[in-house]
């Protein structure tokens, strides 16, 4: 089952702070090789490749990529 999140009101940072391990994937990346977002109380560390491939699904049934979620809250951030 899909978990539904609200990305709208999630945040994003970029990788400077946190362990660089890919939640999806399960692998430890180079230095700065993942981003994070925090989505409510869920947080979500990934790889490029990943965020490429997972998707999540808001409230009104739109499916975004991980990857297309962060560069909306970056977006907004900026």
């Amino acid at each position: 089952m899909k978990k539904v999140i609200a990305w709208w009101r999630g945040s994003c940072f970029n990788h400077n702070v946190m362990s660089d391990y890919c939640t999806f994937c399960d692998t430890r990346r180079p230095e700065g090789g993942t981003n994070h977002l925090v989505l409510g109380d869920d947080w979500i560390e990934f790889c490029h490749p990943c965020g490429e491939k997972e998707t999540l699904t808001n409230g009104s049934g739109e499916v975004k990529t991980v990857n297309e979620v962060f560069a909306l809250l970056q977006s907004k951030k900026d």
